[in-house]
């Protein structure tokens, strides 16, 4: 019996350390990735030039944000405190938001390869366009050199007959 009661602490000790369930109101990891994704999307928009603070307020685009979760302020900085208190699973979870961020960033590099090569494709053709578009004489309707027609369009009837 003595042994069986330490032996009891230790195996809730251990079931309590392994257990990591997130608490009520704080956001799934998964979804939180996804968050900061988007909340770090919002912060580089806000900070480049082309951002005018007397438009929109900052608190528009992370309400936009938050709506799209189905989440709001107060969970979201709830959620933030909780994992900043796990620095593992926090530094993980940024591990994947550089990658989304990073994979965003080659899709859009190569969105604007594909739309420069189109441009240039597009402009090709219309240089090619032109090119073909100027008049060319055909057999068919050539220049009236021999004298068969008059200005009217009408055949005239050879002379030497």
């Amino acid at each position: 019996m003595k042994r069986l009661i330490p032996g009891f602490f230790v195996l809730i000790f251990v079931a309590a350390c392994a257990r990591n369930d997130v608490p009520q109101g704080i956001i799934e990891s998964d979804k939180m990735i996804s968050v900061l994704t988007d909340v770090h999307l919002v912060d580089s928009y806000v900070s480049s030039a082309a951002y005018d603070s007397t438009t929109r307020p900052i608190k528009m685009y992370y309400k936009v944000v938050y709506q799209k979760y189905k989440i709001d302020s107060v969970t979201f900085q709830k959620s933030l405190r909780y994992y900043s208190r796990q620095p593992e699973v926090l530094d993980t979870m940024y591990y994947q938001v550089l990658k989304t961020l990073e994979r965003m960033e080659q899709w859009e590099n190569l969105r604007e390869q594909m739309k420069t090569k189109a441009e240039r494709a597009l402009e090709i053709e219309k240089q090619n366009a032109t090119i073909r578009l100027k008049p060319q004489p055909h057999w068919f309707f050539k220049y009236d050199t021999s004298g068969l027609f008059n200005n009217t369009g009408v055949p005239v009837p050879p002379t030497g007959i």
